[in-house]
């Protein structure tokens, strides 16, 4: 029998679990997509900028919470619909807001019910997985990520596994973030290699100077170092931003729709 928290301990275990887990994944993010590129960005963060790291995700993050309530929000409008067609064709009463909660707790709770959802929402993980292999976009990462870690939790209550309910819900967060930054960083990789059809980076050095092409990619900075990759070579170039006089960035899509 676990212990009832209170509103207050819920806010602030809730409050360490998200802002160490906006921390973890914002640098988990950077490490797998320099990784790819052959470079440990570790060895090139101060300890400020791994705090931070997440910002450079935060308007997808907001894209995330907008799509999360949106996604649970048609949920509970689904079901209010159900049971406002059951509740006509049996009484001709509309369940309240109450009731409605009681009649999901009770389908929940009930084990045959968490079969089928559970069947259900491995059928729409395969739906979604298949999407985002021909439609790779952020919506349809989005998507998949909530119904897998949507599958993770009924299958917890199907198979009676008893943790509390921060614990469960903290897992299938962990899996959340695992599957929507792990697609995301595909997507990334993938813009970053063709980035040279969009724009070309410029960068000015004392002796050189640098342009980005199809052969050369200018991959991102951090306080004091910026990261190149030279594809025919198959190795990273590093350079220190001190040595760097000035940067250009021209947009390709712009100048080649003004031709």
């Amino acid at each position: 029998m676990y212990k009832v928290k209170s509103t207050r301990e819920i806010i602030v275990e809730s409050s360490i679990i998200i802002s160490s887990l906006l921390i973890f994944f914002g640098f988990l993010k950077q490490y797998w997509f320099y990784d790819y590129f052959g470079l440990k960005i570790q060895q090139y963060l101060g300890f400020d900028e791994i705090l931070i790291s997440f910002f450079g995700e935060l308007p997808f993050i907001l894209k995330l919470v907008l799509y999360t309530f949106l996604y649970f929000f048609c949920i509970n409008i689904l079901f209010k619909i159900f049971c406002y067609f059951r509740d006509r064709k049996k009484k001709n009463i509309v369940s309240s807001e109450v009731e409605i909660t009681n009649t999901l707790e009770e389908y929940i709770n009930d084990n045959s019910n968490l079969k089928l959802f559970l069947i259900i929402s491995l059928v729409l993980n395969f739906i979604c997985f298949f999407l985002f292999i021909f439609f790779p976009s952020e919506v349809t990462i989005i998507y998949l990520a909530l119904v897998t870690s949507q599958s993770l939790i009924i299958l917890f209550d199907f198979l009676n596994i008893e943790l509390e309910k921060i614990l469960k819900d903290s897992i299938a967060v962990i899996v959340y973030f695992t599957i929507v930054l792990f697609c995301k960083n595909k997507i990334d990789i993938h813009s970053t290699i063709n980035q040279y059809k969009e724009r070309e980076y410029m960068i000015c050095l004392k002796e050189e100077v640098i342009t980005t092409n199809k052969n050369i990619l200018f991959l991102g900075k951090t306080k004091d170092f910026i990261f190149f990759y030279i594809i025919a070579a198959n190795k990273s170039r590093i350079i220190k931003s001190e040595d760097v006089k000035d940067i250009n960035i021209k947009s390709i899509k712009f100048v080649t729709s003004n031709k």
